[in-house]
């Protein structure tokens, strides 16, 4: 039995390891996408700040960068900025620490 609880304990520990990385690159890419937006926005110092902090604590909450890309979308569209998805989406993916 102990064999299989040392198993078991490694596991968990990768696990735990997994989700961190995973919600560590989830947060990146959210805070990369938003201050991409809130520099097409003109936001600019504590504005921008606070518009980024703001998407990255809903990511905490929802932890569904879909509906961050889409709350962001609906920010840009309510600004009446005109943007592209592709271009927003390969900006993240080429920004550093984007996986």
């Amino acid at each position: 039995m102990q064999g299989f609880t040392q198993r078991r304990e490694f596991f968990e520990k990768n696990l735990d390891l997994d989700s961190s990385q995973d919600f560590k690159s989830m947060s990146e890419k959210v805070k990369l996408c938003s201050l991409w937006a809130a520099d097409k926005m003109g936001y600019k110092g504590l504005k921008r700040e606070h518009y980024m902090r703001a998407n990255v604590a809903n990511i905490v909450r929802e932890n569904k960068i879909s509906k961050m890309i889409a709350r962001i979308e609906k920010d840009l569209f309510e600004a009446d900025i005109d943007y592209d998805h592709d271009e927003m989406i390969n900006y993240v993916n080429r920004s550093k620490g984007a996986n």
